[in-house]
């Protein structure tokens, strides 16, 4: 392999890769992130990370000169390319090592072979909705704050993703708050969908993205991480009491309250 790409959309994917890369895990080649360099793609960099639960992958635009595959640690990885000039980045893989070169540094990392990575789960993003990266940022940021962290309870770590016709909503709670927001985003759904979303998939989803991609491309697939439990993912709408602040200092605002969530036996 010998590629040569731009430093600045390269660290933005390495860093949004290193995001799911595990600190610990009895598989070191996870510490890796894949490079593999594919001339079918108009001069095409693939990279790739997982911690077996999550997978992320991006295509990037390089000028390949030779293709190939090889794995390197992902953190140190990150490191190197956060402190080289902002210069296009040479990288040229010799047996199992790359040597990084930009400007007047010269990097030498050792690598692991692409056969030694977990494979990446086949999916069609033919039929894929096609969301708003603003719109899924918000989302994110106005529910999952309100996730349950207790290892015993996982299901209530995850967000709840409903995808209707002409809204989408995403609500999670911890057993004792409870956030919900919901947009108006029409889809052309014949059908409403409802998944939940892992918490480091939701914290991917808010950081990732941005202007390299402006358009989320979701694929629905026929599996969940899990179903929440009946009673608190819908918001109980009989029991809602609305009240409006006279206080003029904090203006005109409006709350709604809810009774407790029902806990988990």
């Amino acid at each position: 392999m010998k590629i040569s790409v731009a430093k600045e959309p390269l660290l933005h994917v390495v860093t949004a890769i290193g995001g799911i890369v595990p600190a610990r895990s009895t598989m070191p080649i996870l510490y890796n992130i894949l490079l593999e360099a594919e001339e079918g793609h108009d001069g095409c960099l693939k990279l790739a990370g997982t911690d077996l639960d999550i997978s992320l992958s991006y295509r990037m635009k390089a000028t390949i000169e030779r293709p190939g595959a090889i794995t390197i640690p992902a953190k140190k990885f990150g490191e190197i390319v956060r402190v080289l000039p902002n210069s296009p980045i040479n990288i040229e893989q010799t047996g199992d090592r790359i040597k990084i070169v930009c400007e007047k540094s010269s990097i030498v990392l050792p690598g692991l072979p692409k056969s030694d990575f977990p494979a990446f789960p086949e999916k069609s993003f033919d039929e894929a909705l096609k969301i708003s990266n603003a719109v899924m940022r918000k989302l994110v940021l106005h529910s999952s704050y309100s996730a349950g962290k207790e290892e015993d309870r996982q299901i209530l770590k995850g967000v709840l993703w409903e995808i209707g016709k002409d809204e989408m909503s995403m609500v999670s709670t911890n057993g004792h708050r409870l956030a919900k927001m919901t947009v108006k985003e029409s889809l052309g759904l014949k059908d409403s969908l409802s998944v939940v979303v892992p918490p480091k998939a939701a914290a991917l989803l808010s950081k990732s993205g941005g202007v390299c991609c402006p358009v989320v491309n979701v694929a629905h697939a026929t599996w969940a991480w899990g179903s929440m439990p009946p009673g608190i993912t819908i918001l109980p709408v009989a029991s809602i009491t609305r009240w409006t602040s006279p206080i003029k200092v904090l203006g005109l605002c409006t709350a709604t309250i809810f009774p407790p969530c029902i806990p988990m036996s």
